[in-house]
């Protein structure tokens, strides 16, 4: 908004100022009063040929003020932009960690499954300690990653929520 306004600020220099003061007198932009007609035409003359004179530096400037605005328009998209694919980045690995959740839950289901049978067997001696030391280890295993996962997904919630604007 403020490139904007610069860039009409610049436009509005290669046109002529006049300043007229309440009493009717004309004012010259250093702010004194002019009461002396042909001084007045002198002075009158002079303002509004002064962005005929000045008429490159009034370019520049309105060149200069229309490049800060396009500089802004692109900050502006490249932030639109930005925060767009972070909200698409954390929605997709929200919704990825919540399809290997459900896995590692069957997962998990499975493996106390696999202990509980595995200490079922060693009371009938069909099986040894080992086994059931190794059952629980990938029990244990698979309950960190599971643990892990869950963290993942709140990780991904906090960075949907911030790309959102949400915390800021």
């Amino acid at each position: 908004e403020e490139a904007f306004y610069s860039t009409l600020n610049a436009k509005s220099q290669f046109y002529p100022t006049l300043n007229l003061t309440p009493s009717g007198t004309y004012a010259t932009l250093l702010g004194t009063s002019v009461i002396d007609p042909a001084k007045w035409i002198v002075d009158l003359a002079a303002q509004l040929t002064v962005p005929i004179f000045a008429r490159g530096q009034h370019i520049a400037g309105l060149k200069a003020a229309k490049a800060q605005q396009q500089q802004a328009l692109n900050t502006f998209k490249y932030t639109l932009l930005s925060a767009a694919s972070e909200a698409s980045d954390a929605f997709v690995t929200m919704s990825k960690t919540k399809e290997i959740r459900g896995n590692l839950e069957k997962q998990v289901d499975n493996l106390q499954k696999a202990v509980s049978y595995n200490e079922a067997l060693q009371t009938l001696s069909t099986t040894t300690y080992l086994e059931v030391l190794n059952a629980q280890t990938s029990l244990l295993s698979s309950q960190i990653t599971l643990e892990n996962n869950k963290l993942n997904m709140n990780q991904a919630a906090i960075s949907l929520y911030q790309a959102l604007g949400g915390g800021r």
